[in-house]
Parts: C-alpha cells; structure tokens; sequence
C-alpha cells in the first residue's frame, strides 16, 4: 500500500509546529530558467544554528528544528549565523555568556550546508555571518570541511557589480552555488565579502515597518547600471503572528512595498520557523517565486515577455496570466520614485528611445536610458507612465486579447490601468 505523506502536527514548548510532508519548493515550478540571482526569492532562517538539537535553548533561542531539518525538510536556503572565538575554536554562539549561549562548533554546521549542496546540484546557498572570530581562526576551521572553496561564489570575480547578478543557472553550471556574507570587512581576498555591500536590508526591531537598518544603503538605494543589492527583509516575532501568511503578506505588500519602492525580496529571514504560523512561510516564499504580475484593466491578462525571448528587441506583450518566468517582473528603484521593469535580466524598453505616441515596447539590455524608467501612478488610474515621454504604458485600440504588443500612448486612462500582484 501506497504511504500517504501527510504534514504532522507537534505540540513542542508551547508552540504549534507543522513538519511538513515534503520540503518547501526551491525552485519555480516553470524552474529557474534565465532568471538572474536577484530576481529570486529564498526562505531564511535568522540564527539558524540557535536550536536545542544544535546546542542553544531557553531565552537565546530562535528555532525549533536543528539547521540540517530546516535546510532538508523546509527548504531553507539561506541562514545567518553568529560567530565567536572559543577555545582555540570556533563556535556559534548567541552572546558571550561561555556554556549558555554556545551551541556547536562552527565547522560542524558549515558541514551540514556543504553536505546539503554536494548531495543536490541544483541547489545554492547563502550563508550569512555576523562573525567575531578572528579571520585565522575562522579559516582554519572553515578549512576542516572539504569542497567548500570550490563551491564559493566570488561576486567580485564574476563582476557581478558591473554585469549584474549572474543567472541562477550559470551558478549551477559552474558550481559556484554557496555565497557567504561576513560582518567583517577582511575577507575578501578569500571570496567572503562584507554584507553591506551587496545587500540591503530593514532593522530587525522595528515591529511592522519597513526601516533602513543602520550601516547599510537605503532600501529605495537606486540600481547601479545592471547592478543591484539584495534585498533582505527581517521578519521576525516582535511582530504578533509572524509567521501567518497573512500577516508575511500584508507586511510585504504595504508596508516595505512604499519603502522600497516595490522591490519584492531576495532574502526573508523567519524566527521559529514552523510555529504557529505553520508552513506560511514556505508557502509564501514558493508563491513568491512565482512572480511579481501585472494585470491589464482586471482582464486576466499580464504583462510578458514573448515566448520566454531573451534577445533585444523581444517584443512586450499581454498574454494570459500564468505566473510563469516570461511574467516575473521585478521593480528595480533608479531614483525620484521611478523604477525600471525587469525579467530575464533585461528591461522593460521603448523602442528607439522614441516618444512618439504608438511606439512599440520592447526587451532590452538595462541601459539606464529614459526610454526604461516607469513610475506607477496608483492613485491616478494605475497607470505605468514614462516620465521621459509622458507617455503610459497602453494596450493598442484597447484590444484585450492575447498576443497584442504593447505601445505608449497618450494617459488617457482607456486600457492603461496596470495592478500588480504579488503572489
């Protein structure tokens, strides 16, 4: 007889627990396709290591599974961990308090991420270290664990800040599928980099909102030519029912939507993952995978890339829509609340740079041109207006069909009213 996998309910320390049936999905069911590093979503886990079957409990702890359970059974794929000097060592450790507040050796749960990416090829990882060892320290014990270097993704030597973040696919390709991010700033010539300059990110205490966390770029910090930072979002339990899909999704959409000028998250880090708010989490990241959408005039058609085409020149068009990579649009900020439109690494594009009403839309290599900045003018019709022509984004004679290239046109608020979703 067939076994039924089922998701079981725990009563663990007065919480309730949900151990999911399978791992949450790591990939977009169209799979990842050309979609570039920042233009995905990944589940975290903050003070991953901070568990009782790694070694932490009582007041400094912050999960209830061990890191190996989060990264193999609920798709986690990103983790911060705290690092200090112990004993000729390295341990994670949530404070100083010697014997409380250390848990494992650094090495061992640095084993258990190379072990997870060399047992599943498709995988990457981003490792995150608010880290207080000393850089020999830490090396020689990161060293105890074999392959590791071989997996490192080096962002400087791939450029990634001047071309941009590289396609997933070509990090699986070349096996470059673990990134690590330290506090420190005195690793870079081991291909670890301090966090701030590739990522930005809210303080973690600010309850509902969406501020800047100090020592890092503005989370509206405009795009860098091809380049832009991460985006990370702390969502943590000094906000009531955390986990609930509701509430992951009410705090995305309204409250760090204005602060950072649409951007959806690369990176959303959970406490108790599992609790209370069951497998919201993992649901949330999956459905965010899926796309950041937009619907013409409530026709159930969206904005999309012709047939997947990545070359210059792609027409834009509307199509039925269907959360596949050919729709999943990410808002880039470029400053004064404009924005570019990005899929499959390239931009939303008026052909030619011409204003001319009925100018064809078109995908185009990220140029940092007028002819690819758009604001979004909610409280004026939804419309996508160019702010260079004047121009809104329009579908020809208001034709709602699948198939029409889309054009700008004079605001006129016939078929131009553009309502993005996220999930």
């Amino acid at each position: 007889m067939k076994r039924l996998l089922l998701p079981l309910l725990l009563l663990l320390g007065g919480f309730i627990v949900v151990v999911p049936a399978s791992p949450a999905a790591a990939t977009p069911s169209t799979g990842w396709a050309n979609r570039h590093l920042d233009e995905i979503a990944l589940l975290d886990t903050h003070n991953g290591f901070a568990n009782p079957s790694d070694g932490i409990g009582g007041v400094v702890q912050n999960q209830v599974w061990s890191l190996r359970d989060q990264i193999r059974g609920y798709g986690v794929r990103s983790t911060e961990m705290d690092l200090r000097d112990y004993e000729g060592s390295v341990w994670t450790a949530h404070g100083d308090g010697i014997g409380r507040d250390y848990g494992r050796p650094f090495f061992e749960l640095f084993m258990e991420i190379v072990w997870f990416l060399a047992d599943n090829p498709s995988e990457i990882f981003v490792l995150r270290l608010e880290d207080y060892s000393s850089k020999t320290a830490f090396f020689e014990q990161a060293n105890r664990v074999g392959g590791w270097r071989e997996l490192l993704f080096d962002p400087v030597q791939w450029n990634v800040e001047g071309n941009g973040w590289p396609r997933v696919q070509d990090m699986i390709n070349a096996d470059k599928r673990l990134l690590i991010f330290s506090s420190q700033g005195d690793r870079g010539d081991h291909g670890i980099y301090q966090e701030s300059r590739f990522v930005v990110q809210n303080h973690w205490d600010n309850g509902y909102e969406c501020v800047n966390r100090g020592g890092y770029d503005p989370l509206n910090q405009p795009a860098r030519g091809k380049f832009q930072k991460l985006l990370m979002i702390n969502h943590h339990t000094n906000i009531s029912n955390a986990n609930d899909y509701g509430t992951i999704y009410d705090r995305i959409k309204t409250r760090c939507e204005p602060a950072t000028v649409g951007r959806m998250p690369n990176i959303i880090s959970f406490n108790w993952l599992g609790t209370s708010g069951g497998d919201g989490p993992m649901r949330f990241i999956d459905d965010l995978n899926k796309g950041l959408r937009w619907e013409v005039n409530g026709s159930g058609l969206c904005l999309d890339v012709k047939d997947y085409g990545t070359a210059n020149g792609t027409p834009i068009q509307i199509a039925g829509c269907s959360w596949n990579t050919a729709q999943a649009w990410r808002r880039v900020p470029v400053g004064n609340n404009q924005f570019e439109l990005r899929a499959l690494g390239k931009c939303v594009d008026i052909t030619g740079g011409n204003t001319a009403a009925g100018t064809p839309i078109q995908l185009y290599d990220c140029n940092q041109t007028g002819s690819q900045r758009w604001i979004h003018e909610g409280s004026n019709g939804n419309r996508l207006r160019n702010p260079m022509s004047g121009r809104c984004l329009d579908v020809p004679g208001g034709n709602l069909s699948g198939g029409q290239r889309l054009t700008i046109s004079d605001c006129n608020g016939t078929v131009q009213s553009w309502t993005w979703n996220l999930v």
